[in-house]
């Protein structure tokens, strides 16, 4: 069942608009769309910014695929052939470095980040600095980090 979201904050995008700073959400549909990502699924629920997607990604003979979590267009978690990734944004990164983004729209990016931490203890939690200088590239098993 759907809920309304009011945001306790506003953004440099807000305005007077109420749909600036609020949104509505159904948490189960949340919880379904991450335990998909945390089994390499897909899931596009309908009314949700929130969607698990797989890409495919070739390297020399080989091809295998990712499967990305992202809310808001934003993407906020990987998995890697079962390896977990998860960026722990938080408002202050994102008032920062997201542009034109809403405060309903940080809010429910935030929200979806917990939530994804909670429901997979297993995953890797990274900062956003750490997630960002990654390479998306190449695959996980193959990052040669040099010390």
């Amino acid at each position: 069942m759907k809920q309304l979201i009011k945001v306790p904050f506003v953004s440099d995008v807000d305005w007077e608009d109420a749909s600036y700073n609020t949104y509505q959400t159904d948490y189960t549909v949340i919880e379904s769309a991450i335990y998909y990502w945390s089994i390499a699924a897909e899931m596009n629920p309908s009314g949700e910014r929130i969607r698990s997607r797989r890409y495919n990604t070739r390297f020399a003979a080989e091809t295998y695929e990712d499967t990305w979590l992202t809310s808001n267009d934003v993407p906020i978690a990987l998995n890697s052939k079962g390896t977990l990734v998860v960026a722990n944004y938080d408002l202050d990164y994102l008032i920062n470095n997201a542009y034109m983004l809403n405060a309903a729209a940080m809010h429910e990016i935030i929200t979806h980040v917990e939530m994804t931490i909670d429901k997979c203890p297993e995953a890797a939690v990274w900062s956003p600095a750490v997630w960002h200088a990654f390479p998306r590239t190449e695959r996980l098993d193959r990052i040669l980090v040099p010390f």
